[in-house]
């Protein structure tokens, strides 16, 4: 499925309703669900600098696994425009432009990304977006209450009509001490990291502990909870044997 068939025949849905829903209970599952139409799929969730990437990386090496990392080229050149940048350097202007955009880009990747694989494994998720970033936006002041009930009604309207494609087995969650972060942030020295500091990094980490340890917010699957703090081969393997118990049908 495409981006625009999913869209064309459900956006009437949208223009109908005039408030503002409450929140959706999105069903949380006792166990790994495949549904029929689309490939098992497992999400990378964590702190910026948590390993994600380099998870995915290695994951990739795998047969039968088919990796999607965040599109950060897409966000770093809409039209020769870097959103992801200006969001960056100019909160209060941008975050709900690129908010929106990467809500598309991750529809885009959940509806059409590798649909022909017995795995896939994504870098973060509409989930944790909205209940980790946008959530965190709207409680500093980035977003203005309008701008946040924009993105609230995007994200549940996208979550309730986005069909068994934008389904989930397993939540793998790299939890990583904030001060590991920060270290590999100065590390690595990436522009668009440059105003990151401590207290974000905390900030973030609270809210995805809200979400996939509290659980605050609905889960759309069960969640396998990764030391971050450990070294990439440690937290490679300790990966892959969460994902063997909790999907014991995948043949790694």
């Amino acid at each position: 499925m495409n981006l625009l068939s999913f869209l064309l025949p459900t956006l009437s849905l949208l223009s109908n309703e005039t408030g503002i829903p409450g929140s959706l209970s999105l069903p949380e599952v006792d166990r790994p669900i495949n549904k029929l139409g689309r490939p098992i799929t497992i999400l990378i969730e964590g702190n910026i600098a948590s390993g994600k990437s380099t998870l995915l990386k290695k994951l990739a090496k795998l047969n039968g696994i088919t990796t999607l990392p965040e599109p950060v080229e897409e966000w770093q050149n809409l039209n020769g425009t870097n959103l992801l940048e200006d969001m960056v350097t100019n909160q209060k202007r941008w975050m709900t432009t690129f908010q929106l955009f990467s809500s598309y880009t991750r529809l885009e990747i959940a509806l059409g990304g590798a649909l022909d694989s017995k795995v896939r494994v994504l870098e973060r998720s509409l989930y944790s977006e909205f209940y980790c970033f946008v959530q965190y936006h709207k409680d500093n002041g980035s977003l203005e209450p309008g701008e946040y009930a924009l993105l609230k009604k995007w994200f549940e309207f996208l979550t309730l009509h986005g069909g068994s494609n934008l389904g989930v087995d397993l939540i793998v969650y790299i939890r990583t001490d904030p001060q590991v972060l920060l270290d590999r942030i100065q590390s690595r020295g990436r522009k668009e990291e440059a105003t990151i500091n401590r207290e974000f990094l905390l900030a973030m980490h609270k809210y995805h502990e809200d979400w996939l340890v509290n659980k605050k917010f609905p889960l759309p699957a069960p969640v396998a909870v990764i030391d971050g703090d450990m070294t990439i081969e440690e937290t490679y393997a300790a990966s892959l044997k969460a994902i063997k118990a909790a999907l014991p049908s995948i043949q790694i």
